[in-house]
């Protein structure tokens, strides 16, 4: 990139010159809401004043950037929250496929764009993008490209994008999701060609409950949940959500008389894939073997397993906490050891789960949810998803009013003592080291067991040394530690986590 120190007069200068080029382009042009909405951006770039008194200070949504040639501006597999429009210059895409090499995707001139489908679904960088020449580019915060997205609909601007996406994205889409994976190329053209993008507003039915399936569903933006009617209690009952970048429907492809397990309705404006059951058949008379390829991707949990999951037990990374009970010795010195690494001495493990077969019990612990309600449900920002996907607590802002223990849907929060001190506990002996861990642990803790418990300290997203007397605590996984306390000091190695294909045999 090329860096200039310029006057707060050549700032803003350059940034009207580069907003009227942007303008002028036929993706932005002739749109009221999306002109308005950028000259405010830009004018925020070097006007910090336009955010008023009392709101929340941010820095402008969009930059304008000078580029030097061979300049990467993402790299495949990156996570990327914006789109990128060329002004001047050339910028190369590339795709790089597994034992395939890396291929030229396309080449953007002043206009074109890119970035459109990660900024939507919030999924890493389909390809890599570097410039051709020298080039100046709008950068633009997908909050920003979002709201321009939705606020034109069925505008221009949509329509645009829209475009490129059935045309050009779709295709590396298909690519890079799970079902498609490995497709050859002319296999994938034949897809696309019959695939449908639709876009439903909020509380639609994309399929209901009973009916058959017919459709394979790739969810580029937005929001799905799927629920059962209750027949016993005639209530709605959630058993998944599907957002940006997942799929559901793959058993219509394997199935010879598939039905949807249940009825799927979009919880926000959402834009989906459409795939005929057909249109893999067709596949499946022309090419065989890729459809046994399709086909072996598509297997999913029954019914019966996604309860056992779902609802009733515990997943970290998607793989369930798990005890073989022919194995357990009732030492206790899995929840001991849990005990032992956090500072309040408070154990986040429980035993009690469900029985997943004869001999494995799933244990109670944080889902992790990728919607997760104790979050919706805490008005003070004390819930927060970390860079691995974990749902953490921030101590800080945590008040103790028990809305997320309400909220949470397995009642794996639960709240401490409001007690202003406790007596400072005794050394261990060299067996209960030995059994706990503890010897082994002090240091990555960071404290020493010893310690009186009044400080609460604990190892979380709050930091250590953050209050948690009389605040919500869950399972954080050891947060901080290379493992997990409970799995690492079984002396029986009765307790681990296990695969779902594992646990099932699928």
């Amino acid at each position: 990139m090329v860096l200039e120190r310029l006057s707060k007069n050549e700032a803003k200068k350059r940034a009207e010159e580069r907003l009227a080029q942007l303008l002028d382009l036929p993706l932005f042009s002739d749109l009221e809401y999306t002109r308005d909405a950028l000259e405010f951006e830009v004018r925020l770039s070097y006007e910090p004043a336009l955010i008023l008194d009392g709101m929340p200070q941010r820095p402008s949504y969009i930059r304008f950037e000078s580029c030097e040639p061979g300049q990467v501006l993402v790299n495949q597999g990156d996570l990327t929250t914006h789109l990128f429009v060329v002004l001047e210059g050339l910028v190369n895409v590339f795709y790089a496929e597994p034992g395939q090499g890396t291929e030229l995707f396309n080449t953007y001139e002043r206009g074109g764009w890119f970035g459109e489908v990660s900024s939507l679904s919030n999924q890493p960088s389909l390809t890599t993008a570097r410039t051709q020449t020298t080039s100046e580019l709008a950068v633009i915060d997908a909050r920003l490209f979002k709201k321009l997205y939705a606020e034109e609909e069925d505008g221009p601007f949509q329509e645009q994008i829209n475009a490129r996406y059935r045309q050009e994205s779709l295709l590396l889409h298909l690519k890079v999701s799970e079902l498609f994976a490995g497709v050859p190329r002319e296999k994938l053209l034949k897809i696309r060609d019959g695939a449908q993008f639709i876009s439903f507003k909020k509380g639609k039915t994309i399929a209901a409950q009973g009916d058959e399936a017919k459709d394979f569903f790739l969810v580029r933006s937005g929001a799905i949940q799927c629920y059962k009617q209750d027949g016993v209690k005639g209530k709605q009952r959630v058993f998944a959500y599907h957002k940006a970048n997942s799929s559901f429907g793959e058993h219509s492809i394997t199935t010879d008389d598939p039905r949807w397990p249940g009825t799927y309705e979009t919880m926000a404006p959402t834009d989906v894939v459409r795939i005929p059951r057909e249109i893999f058949e067709r596949v499946r008379h022309e090419h065989p073997e890729a459809f046994h390829v399709l086909k072996d991707r598509a297997a999913r949990l029954s019914a019966e397993e996604i309860e056992i999951l779902v609802h009733k037990q515990s997943v970290k990374g998607g793989e369930p906490l798990v005890i073989d009970r022919a194995m357990c010795i009732r030492c206790n010195v899995c929840v001991e050891s849990c005990a032992a690494v956090h500072g309040d001495h408070v154990p986040r493990l429980s035993k009690v789960g469900n029985r997943a077969s004869e001999k494995d019990v799933l244990i109670t612990a944080c889902y992790n949810c990728e919607i997760p309600e104790c979050m919706a449900e805490c008005d003070y920002g004390a819930i927060r998803r970390d860079a691995q996907g974990m749902v953490r607590f921030v101590y800080d802002n945590c008040v103790g009013c028990t809305l997320c223990t309400k909220g949470c849907p397995y009642g794996v929060i639960r709240m401490t003592e409001p007690r202003a001190h406790e007596p400072a506990s005794e050394r261990p002996t060299l067996l209960q080291g030995l059994l706990t861990g503890v010897p082994f642990l002090r240091h990555l803790v960071g404290r020493k067991p010893t310690e009186p418990s009044t400080d609460m300290k604990v190892m979380s997203l709050g930091g250590e040394g953050a209050q948690v007397d009389g605040k919500a605590i869950k399972c954080d996984s050891c947060a901080g530690l290379p493992f997990e306390a409970c799995v690492y000091n079984c002396p029986t190695s009765a307790i681990h986590r296990r695969s779902p294909e594992d646990l099932f045999k699928i």
